[in-house]
């Protein structure tokens, strides 16, 4: 009878520790595909509509300097996914792919158990190391699908990790409602030309950021569907910056610089903002210590669990990105940039700069042909001859203040005052480029060998 009772109290007892063991928590990564940070509500732009987006950042944590290695897509993804610089991955033109070798974050976290998904845009190869469950083939997110995939984990009490993977705002902008917003009434960034086209062209832009945000309206509104938004990480990434000049395929703070927004009900608290220097590389090793498993050795970034709690405001010195031109749309056969920001200034070394940047804004008419008025503008504005110049023809060294000048404007790499910072910054980007085995201008030139076949 005794033995039958401590039987009876032990086994109680586990039951009761079982049930009281928290369930490990979904995440929702949202990732948004050529989209400036600046043109979001809760980052600032007062002509952007993201009630979504912006209701997030109530919600939990925004970065305000937070980076990425390169300033297009298929390298941006690759880098997401795996944590390792673009180099050191193989992945590091436009349209690329990872050495077959390479670990993504799908290995680390299917043996903590968690089902890993994406929906939407892939730009990611070879699909045998990107083994995601994929949720239809389009480049949006098929939402029928991602209903089905969380209501299947949900029943069989599977903890996962979906990446919704919008191809919005990418090009050509037709989609949204343009005709909610004035052209004459926006305010334009100030490294931009100033022209009707200019102002069309970006209202277009400014709808399907209000569509994108629509999207991620809905995905939130499935985890609620199934009543799993308490338990579930909402991540918002805005990807690297538009299809506008000074932002993609260059590694200005537009181009680098990307929105990241951490919702985790009860952990993380809401209404915060981080000031701390991170990247993309940070993301898998975060998503791994999130999900309760050991991070391996080999990556290139580091856990923000610790700024997520709120135990220090500290992350990494250094963020370093480059841009590999040989292989873009009408891009030019070599323009090879590198560059480092400590999230106060931004140093860019242009290994071609005697050679013309263009690519498809420059060289081919777009939809609104804004290219083209910045180019008639100039032949009577000084300001428009300047921009235009500035876009296809860089300085050796480019050094920007990206606190009082994220639009940089006013090239400081001149400057006596900043003569040593450059310095220190050159001689840890020169470090960088050895520890990926950059070999700059060769490199550049050998990128196509690391593209998908045409």
């Amino acid at each position: 009878m005794i033995m039958g009772l401590l039987v009876f109290v032990f086994c109680a007892s586990c039951t009761t520790d079982e049930s009281i063991k928290e369930p490990p928590p979904n995440i929702l990564f949202f990732l948004a595909d050529d989209l400036t940070f600046w043109d979001i509500g809760c980052y600032g732009s007062i002509d952007a509509r993201t009630p979504n987006i912006n209701q997030l950042a109530r919600d939990g944590m925004l970065f305000t300097r937070f980076y990425q290695a390169v300033p297009m897509c298929s390298p941006t993804r690759h880098n997401l996914f795996t944590g390792i610089y673009p180099l050191r991955s193989g992945a590091y033109p436009n349209q690329t792919f990872v050495y077959p070798d390479t670990k993504t974050v799908i290995d680390y976290l299917e043996p903590a158990g968690y089902r890993v998904a994406l929906s939407g845009k892939r730009d990611i190869g070879p699909e045998k190391v990107f083994r995601f469950e994929y949720l239809g083939e389009g480049d949006n997110p098929d939402f029928s699908l991602v209903d089905l995939f969380i209501a299947d984990a949900v029943n069989h009490y599977e903890p996962f990790l979906l990446f919704v993977c919008s191809n919005e705002p990418h090009t050509p902008w037709d989609l949204g409602q343009a005709a909610r917003y004035d052209p004459e009434r926006l305010i334009l960034p100030g490294n931009w030309v100033d022209t009707p086209e200019t102002r069309k062209a970006y209202a277009s832009y400014l709808a399907e950021v209000e569509y994108l945000d629509g999207q991620f309206g809905e995905a939130i509104n499935i985890l609620k569907k199934y009543g799993i938004q308490n338990n579930t990480i909402v991540i918002f990434s805005s990807e690297h910056g538009s299809a506008f000049p000074f932002a993609k395929w260059t590694c200005y703070e537009a181009g680098l610089r990307t929105a990241f927004i951490v919702k985790y009900p009860g952990v993380v608290k809401p209404g915060t903002v981080s000031h701390a220097l991170a990247d993309y590389n940070d993301v898998v090793p975060t998503l791994i210590e999130l999900a309760g498993a050991e991070i391996p050795a080999g990556l290139d970034g580091g856990s923000l669990k610790a700024v997520l709690l709120g135990e220090t405001e500290e992350h990494k010195e250094l963020s370093f990105g480059m841009q590999t031109s040989r292989g873009i749309v009408d891009g030019p056969e070599q323009y090879a940039i590198r560059t480092v920001t400590d999230g106060e200034y931004r140093l860019i070394v242009n290994l071609n700069h005697a050679k013309k940047f263009k690519n498809n804004i420059t060289e081919k008419e777009q939809a609104f042909n804004y290219w083209h008025s910045w180019e008639r503008a100039s032949l009577r504005n000084s300001y428009a001859w300047q921009q235009i110049n500035a876009y296809r023809y860089r300085a050796a060294i480019e050094f920007y203040d990206v606190i009082n000048d994220p639009q940089n404007l006013v090239n400081l790499a001149n400057d006596p005052h900043y003569a040593q910072r450059i310095i220190q910054m050159r001689k840890a980007l020169d470090e960088w480029m050895i520890y990926c085995g950059d070999q700059g201008v060769e490199t550049e030139l050998k990128a196509e060998k690391r593209m998908l076949p045409k």
